[in-house]
């Protein structure tokens, strides 16, 4: 899959933030860290476009959180992969 730049560094710097923490983390939280580490803005369309991209791509899977209910995003073997030579 063919990113642009921008969305290549958004892309780069979750599944970053997801492979530090590797039990996972809602991804909304992965792509407020990602914003961080890059100081750029990752707007809501491109958010849901990144997660989209990177659970068909296999980059990314999730699961639900048996305390909280909630989902929780974590980094796969490929998406660690990916990372290193995305950007």
């Amino acid at each position: 899959m063919k990113l642009e730049p921008r969305l290549c560094n958004a892309a780069k710097r979750t599944l970053e933030v997801l492979d530090n923490i590797l039990p996972g983390l809602p991804i909304q939280t992965a792509f407020d860290e990602a914003e961080n580490l890059t100081g750029k803005k990752i707007e809501p369309a491109d958010r849901e476009y990144l997660v989209a991209v990177m659970e068909q791509e296999g980059w990314i899977n999730h699961r639900v959180c048996k305390i909280t209910g909630r989902i929780i995003h974590f980094i796969t073997e490929t998406g660690r992969t990916v990372y290193i030579t995305l950007g």
